[in-house]
């Protein structure tokens, strides 16, 4: 989804060889200013070279607190590390809402609100 200088990009479940195929296709035209995380942090997504081309300025978790499969995983934490990402989690800041407004994200949580039980 692109709007004015605002891109976001959702790759949903998309393992590592998915995300290859689109680096190969798209190369350095995936950048995206919001990355929402591919397969809710999994290390089977969010590959260093996939996050190298989409170079996002803030990434976004979706998964539940205390969660079974351990989402975000450390090797997606460290991958968003690695490309200067801020990472926001639903898990810790409850529900997120990004605001794109002269040229400029930000974010709004729920984490400090009694419908977010942490």
């Amino acid at each position: 989804f692109t709007a004015g200088n605002f891109r976001f990009l959702d790759t949903g479940d998309a393992e590592a060889d998915a995300e290859q195929r689109l680096v190969d296709t798209y190369g350095p035209t995936l950048h995206a200013t919001l990355f929402k995380a591919g397969h809710h942090g999994s290390y089977t997504s969010n590959s260093l070279t996939f996050m190298q081309a989409v170079r996002p300025e803030a990434v976004a978790v979706s998964c539940g607190l205390h969660n079974d499969y351990g989402h975000p995983h450390r090797a997606a934490l460290q991958n968003y590390a690695e490309v200067g990402a801020e990472v926001w989690r639903t898990d810790l800041e409850g529900s997120l809402t990004f605001i794109w407004q002269d040229n400029t994200l930000n974010v709004e949580t729920s984490a400090d609100s009694a419908d977010f039980a942490a």
